[in-house]
């Protein structure tokens, strides 16, 4: 469904709401004083709310405007803009599925109140949507619950003795006027909420068995560099990812730098992670997982915030944090895995230099993954051959422009490329509006983690083909692109290329910032990733943690000048501009 309609969609149920709080608030007026005490009070604070959200949804929309550039300080866009286009892009882009989601819970609530009251609805509401939607654990839940019964008991009975409305069936059962009843009720609500609290969880699955990271004097020479040939047997195995968390990894060593010194110098500052995309896509994900926790880890405790700037699919983030940051270690990126193999090619727009930033980690091994929608006529990868495929890109250098090319290059596919949407998640909604038929280029992560609903039956797309050195144990029956190459020669080219995916999720900060705070930041991501509140929270959230550590990059990328020249010049054919 286009945005505008989906703009239209939450602007009606928002005045729909604000009708239906105002015939309450002005029915009230008409009831004895006490009578009308608690509808005012809720009726009024929820019609505020509602109004403030139609202010800012309007102004948001006259804001946009097709030619409209945010503000940008220091050539990162403003937290302020950025957070207003994260909103603007949820309420815009969300599919159908979440809007009836939100649309029963309203109405649960509702007959709930109705049936029940609100001394018992909002604590079981509470308990069971925070649980449920939110993913909050169950101490949690139930101690929110609780805070609610006190507080509406305590406020209206007690302090002000309204009598609060019970419900059509507890009125029924005789409870209106009987405060004992009332009280019984709500507190079977709140062992209710009690039990399900001591219930404990059901045990996760044991994760996978992970490799002890190499020592980081041997890292570079065993891991598999973008631009040299791997042997398959050498290259770390997207296989540890059975898990969608890895298992728990050896401590990480010792801080080799001044804690002291770097302690002053971050403390009282902000941390910023700047996204080369726009927010709802899968770089953005682990930026947002990265920086709810790493900033426990760095000396000094610095605030963390993430900043998107969309634009030629990454390579503007990775040129301003080459040329424009600050070089003192308050900001670091993520971009595109594949742009040190743009700068190899010698593509236009590169302005880095991909051995000069100082890289943090990568928070997973990636396999990424070709798909159509199930009512396209692309059935399997062979079909590519003699039909095209129209699919969305994000800009030079991406996954998802890159990895089309080669491919049509290479084995002849007839993958027909729109590219220049801002992100991952724009390329998604794409697909769902029918204005593109597929994607290739698609974390398998992401696509688990923000678009499982397409996988489910009826299934939305097709999974045509995994692009990696090894499959990804989730989708074993679908196919490995290395073993449709048709000679040597193509698959030596396959290894290259997609020997980019261990750096699936890389993080970098500028050239030129100190040593000591380099080492401080590579030290916390290792940290962070070992963290188990992230751990849980990456559970739950169904994304993979495999991690690399930074000075295993940094000699990945140190062997890119390596690659020989007939293999830099046949990619540099297979992968022009048409």
């Amino acid at each position: 469904m286009p945005a505008r309609r989906w703009q239209r969609a939450d602007l009606a149920i928002t005045v729909g709401f604000l009708a239906l709080f105002v015939l309450a608030l002005v029915q009230a007026r008409a009831w004895p004083f006490r009578t009308s005490l608690f509808p005012t009070i809720i009726s009024s604070f929820v019609i505020a709310i509602l109004v403030l959200k139609l202010v800012l949804d309007l102004s948001a929309a006259a804001r946009r405007a097709p030619a409209a550039v945010a503000p940008t300080v220091g050539g990162l866009v403003e937290e302020e803009e950025a957070a207003a286009a994260e909103l603007e892009d949820v309420f815009e882009t969300a599919p159908r599925a979440v809007w009836l989601s939100a649309l029963v819970w309203m109405a649960a609530f509702f007959v709930l109140l109705w049936a029940v009251g609100i001394l018992i609805t909002l604590p079981l509401f509470a308990f069971v949507y925070l649980l449920r939607v939110s993913r909050e654990s169950v101490p949690l839940a139930a101690g929110y619950a609780a805070g609610a019964w006190l507080f509406i008991y305590a406020l209206f009975d007690q302090a002000l003795h309204v009598p609060l409305p019970t419900g059509a069936l507890l009125g029924a059962w005789g409870c209106k006027e009987d405060p004992l009843m009332r009280v019984s009720l709500a507190g079977l609500t709140a062992l209710f909420v009690l039990a399900a609290a001591c219930t404990p969880a059901p045990a996760a699955p044991p994760a996978a068995a992970t490799k002890p990271p190499a020592p980081p004097t041997t890292a570079a020479a065993a891991s598999p560099s973008p631009a040299a040939s791997p042997s398959p047997g050498a290259s770390p195995s997207p296989a540890a990812a059975a898990s969608p968390v890895a298992a728990a990894k050896p401590a990480a060593p010792a801080p080799n730098f001044d804690e002291q010194a770097v302690a002053s110098f971050y403390r009282g500052k902000t941390l910023t992670i700047v996204v080369g995309y726009s927010p709802g896509g899968g770089y953005d994900e682990y930026a947002r997982f990265l920086a709810r926790h790493i900033g426990r880890h760095i000396p000094g405790n610095p605030n963390v915030v993430v900043q998107n700037m969309p634009g030629a699919g990454s390579v503007l983030a990775a040129n301003t944090l080459y040329n424009t940051s600050p070089k003192d270690g308050t900001v670091i990126a993520t971009f595109a895995r594949g742009l040190p193999a743009e700068e190899l090619l010698n593509k236009e727009g590169v302005q880095y230099k991909s051995a000069d930033f100082n890289w943090v980690g990568s928070m997973n091994e990636e396999v990424s993954v070709c798909i159509a929608r199930a009512d396209s006529p692309i059935k399997k990868f062979e079909d590519l051959h003699t039909t095209p495929l129209k699919i969305g890109g994000t800009g030079p250098g991406a996954d998802t422009d890159f990895f089309p090319k080669f491919l049509n290059g290479l084995l002849g596919t007839q993958f027909d490329l729109a590219t220049g949407y801002p992100g991952g998640n724009d390329v998604n909604v794409a697909i769902e509006r029918g204005e593109v038929q597929g994607r290739c280029g698609f974390s398998w992560s992401s696509v688990v983690s923000t678009r499982a609903q397409w996988l489910e039956e009826p299934k939305f797309i097709t999974v045509l083909v995994q692009m990696a050195l090894k499959k990804h144990p989730d989708i074993p029956d679908v196919p490995l692109i290395l073993d449709l190459a048709r000679t040597p020669e193509e698959r030596q080219l396959m290894e290259i290329v997609y020997s980019r995916q261990t750096i699936g999720r890389p993080f970098a900060a500028p050239p030129g910032v100190p040593a000591d705070r380099v080492a401080a930041l590579r030290y916390a991501f290792d940290q962070t990733m070992l963290d188990p509140q992230l751990v849980e929270e990456a559970t739950r959230a169904k994304v993979e943690l495999n991690a690399v550590g930074g000075e295993a990059i940094q000699g990945i990328i140190a062997r890119l000048p390596e690659t020989p020249p007939n293999i830099i010049a046949r990619l540099a054919e297979l992968t022009k501009e048409e």
